[in-house]
């Protein structure tokens, strides 16, 4: 029996079948799932006549992911051939979005696998990191949650194209186009991907053994800015040229979201008190400094080489620090962005010289650690109301979060529970349109008519182009007779491209001049 286990796990499959059977013990149950009601709205289901269509394929290069309906700087066409895929597969149905992160996300722990084996790793490593990459519980965001499948996209990509490249070293010249192959789709599935080229020239020129000499680089380094440079030009004309931060406000935003790098990092080693939508008022830098703490401790103690650590620990940092040069007005750090990044502490990880005889069992003992706290925590991912109740559980000073799920608990007649949220997101945002028109909306649920338009007019004073300001304003205007006001906001309404209801076009036609304020 013994001999019998011992030749299975020897087999060159057996890693792979490890891994399979990890991601689906762990993450099968979110086959099951539903959408969450964060960018999955946008993203799938208010864009389904683009997806149901095969012939939109071509057209998804040519457009931003959200369709208009984000910040229009969001350039990833391979995100959406996959959703138009599961569309093609189950229309709306969650599963089949469920499923395609699930397979994809085992695909990447996969390629992880493949690409320590690349580096030189030894099996028994290669496979442990593979399946702590599988089962981390700071990583079921990008799997449980569907938009998460950008970062599985990412990884899967960043890692095929990084093990192609290895070998194309390693003196296989076939290798090369696939490696850039990959690299292309990495770029294409998320921006990110603009920080591979100078790690595939770190790699070659300094971490690999100098008596291999200098690699012949020109070749794929022509081939990298080529294709770079394809991206960026069909990018500039799919978005109209939009360049995110072209004010240096990108910059400024990284240097204002610089602390965040503590929480993530600390998020790794202690991977407790998760937040579904964590922002940077309510997470703490001491998990995190006392993580750098025990990594630089085991650096300086450790027999580890310092050419692959320091791969590791500029993996990690490249790849997250893009995500804090987001110039929103509201930032919010999600774990799935630490999806790519956790690769380069592995990395590091993979810098010691261990000895299987001595850490397999405790490995062993982690992998299960971590798959049952993932198992644990997925329950928040099962639908709107428990992502949008953790998020704000997890991370009170969230406005978004205090948002949606008071349109939740209002969408179900639950008003006291929705004013309490939106009352703690104004506290919190003074002022805030949304959560004043939705105040407005929730006092003309409760028959407070009056205080529901003074609250819609403040909303309109603070956002005179908010739509959903100007059609409660319009509908309770024409109830009111008020004919001449109701014709200002369907001018406005009309003029932002809204559509408004025939009727109230009509019965304000004879009062409609244009305008563009509300007349006293």
């Amino acid at each position: 029996m013994k001999n019998t286990l011992k030749n299975i796990t020897e087999r060159s499959w057996f890693p792979f079948a490890a891994i399979a059977l990890a991601a689906a013990l762990v993450y099968g149950r979110t086959l099951f799932f539903g959408f969450t009601g964060l960018d999955d709205d946008s993203l799938i289901l208010n864009n389904m006549p683009f997806l149901t269509k095969l012939s939109s394929i071509p057209a998804a290069f040519a457009r931003d992911a959200f369709a208009g309906a984000g910040s229009g700087a969001y350039y990833r066409p391979l995100l959406t051939l996959s959703f138009i895929w599961d569309a093609a597969l189950g229309g709306s149905a969650p599963f089949f979005y469920h499923l395609t992160n699930l397979v994809l996300h085992a695909g990447a722990a996969m390629a992880l696998y493949a690409f320590l084996r690349a580096l030189g790793k030894e099996v028994w490593f290669a496979l442990t990191a593979a399946l702590v990459f599988c089962v981390h519980p700071l990583l079921s965001q990008a799997v449980a949650w569907v938009p998460g499948r950008n970062d599985l996209l990412l990884a899967l990509f960043a890692l095929l194209s990084f093990t192609a490249f290895i070998q194309f070293l390693g003196g296989k010249k076939h290798s090369l186009l696939p490696h850039l192959l990959c690299y292309a789709c990495a770029l294409f599935t998320k921006e990110g991907a603009i920080v591979l080229p100078p790690l595939f020239a770190l790699y070659a020129l300094w971490v690999r053994p100098s008596e291999e000499g200098r690699p012949a680089l020109l070749r794929p380094a022509l081939a990298w800015l080529a294709i770079t440079a394809a991206w960026f030009l069909a990018r500039a004309a799919a978005l109209h040229g939009v360049l995110p931060g072209g004010d240096f406000s990108a910059l400024a935003a990284l240097v204002r979201n610089l602390p965040a790098f503590f929480p993530y990092l600390g998020k790794v080693l202690f991977p407790f008190n998760l937040s579904t939508m964590p922002v940077l008022a309510d997470m703490s830098l001491l998990p995190g400094l006392a993580a750098l703490a025990l990594i630089c401790g085991a650096l300086y103690l450790g027999k580890a080489t310092l050419r692959e650590a320091t791969f590791g620990w500029l993996w990690f940092t490249l790849w997250l620090l893009p995500s804090f040069a987001r110039p929103l007005t509201f930032t919010d750090f999600a774990e799935h962005r630490v999806y790519v990044p956790f690769i380069g502490l592995l990395l590091i990880a993979g810098a010691f010289r261990f000895t299987r005889e001595r850490v397999f069992v405790p490995a062993l003992a982690l992998v299960v650690l971590l798959g049952s706290l993932s198992a644990w925590r997925l329950g928040v991912f099962t639908g709107r109301p428990s992502f949008w109740e953790n998020a704000v559980a997890t991370s009170p000073s969230n406005v978004v979060a205090r948002t949606k799920l008071g349109v939740l608990y209002f969408g179900a007649g639950l008003y006291p529970q929705a004013g309490e949220q939106w009352q703690a997101g104004l506290r919190l945002a003074p002022g805030d349109a949304m959560l004043t028109v939705n105040m407005g909306s929730l006092r003309f649920a409760e028959g407070r008519t009056a205080e529901a338009r003074v609250l819609w007019e403040q909303a309109l004073e603070t956002d005179p182009l908010n739509k959903k300001a100007l059609n409660n304003l319009t509908v309770l205007y024409v109830e009111e007779k008020d004919l001449k006001k109701a014709a200002v906001c369907v001018d406005r309404l009309l003029a932002l491209g809204a559509k408004v209801q025939p009727a109230l076009i009509a019965d304000t036609a004879r009062y409609r001049k244009g305008g563009v304020g509300l007349t006293k």
